[in-house]
């Protein structure tokens, strides 16, 4: 039998090869979590991805992207996983990739953009014009790294500080990529470590759960809930002047909010209106 492409699977270092996925959907991408779990981004006549619980003995149709182009997929759970390409540019699901959500672009993802994170939080996508894009909070916000390299579509990091990137010639980083850039947001650079935002407690939550944060300087602070797909849905702060110290603040769903995951995120300012902090943390509603 002749096979142009497709997808195969070694069980003996690569010595031998046994066909799992004809030519027909032309795998582009491949991705698995572990031995069992995985996903196929595949280039048909539409960008199609296929999922697999069972090593590949089986694939099935788990999702078709309308953006054209998807070049890229990565996962960091079963649940968890960012997509790039097309027109939408970078996509997030949390839902296995039944469904995706739209995240931030700062306009620079091209189709051979590469994903690469190293925990739920912390993750590059390789871009161009000698930039990586970055994220601290699992995409709710991207921002853009300098780097010497023209082009960076690859990257790959070993841990959080140590990564490589480059698609001509290859790039190190020891120390994470440096700083980054947000557009509209003052560098994180003048972020003091020590200002904290803790974990909502109790989580899973119905209706109501205690946000503890924790700043270090006289500050105005800003206190939001977010959904799924980014919209805002309550301001628990608004640009409020608060002294050093520590400050719980109870948050009550109402009877418009469905179950489901959301997210809160905490920005901080000095007096000046500089940005020094910004954190964002994922909380479940279940009702």
């Amino acid at each position: 039998m002749n096979t142009f492409g497709g997808l195969a699977k070694t069980t003996n270092g690569g010595t031998s090869w046994q066909l799992q996925l004809n030519d027909t959907y032309r795998p582009k991408k491949i991705f698995m979590l572990n031995n069992d779990t995985g996903w196929v981004l595949s280039n048909e006549a539409t960008t199609r991805l296929y999922l697999t619980t069972n090593s590949g003995q089986n694939w099935n149709l788990h999702y078709t992207f309308t953006m054209p182009g998807a070049g890229d997929i990565f996962f960091t759970d079963r649940d968890t996983g960012w997509a790039t390409g097309g027109t939408t540019g970078i996509m997030k699901t949390t839902n296995g990739g039944s469904a995706w959500f739209t995240q931030t672009n700062p306009g620079t993802v091209a189709g051979g953009s590469k994903i690469f994170f190293i925990d739920n939080d912390r993750g590059w996508i390789g871009v161009f014009a000698n930039r990586m894009l970055a994220t601290t909070n699992g995409g709710i916000n991207w921002g853009i790294q300098t780097t010497p390299a023209n082009v960076n579509y690859s990257v790959i990091f070993t841990d959080t500080l140590n990564g490589w990137a480059g698609t001509n010639i290859l790039i190190h980083t020891t120390d994470a990529g440096g700083p980054i850039t947000y557009i509209g947001i003052e560098p994180n650079s003048n972020l003091i470590p020590a200002f904290n935002l803790k974990q909502n407690n109790p989580n899973p939550f119905n209706p109501s759960t205690n946000i503890r944060f924790e700043i270090t300087k006289p500050s105005r602070v800003s206190l939001q809930i977010f959904d799924i797909l980014g919209e805002e849905v309550d301001e628990l702060l608004d640009y409020e002047k608060h002294s050093a110290g520590s400050y719980d603040i109870t948050y009550e769903a109402g009877d418009d909010l469905a179950s489901g995951i959301y997210f809160y995120r905490m920005t901080a300012w000095t007096e000046d209106k500089k940005e020094i902090f910004i954190d964002s943390k994922k909380m479940i509603l279940i009702k």
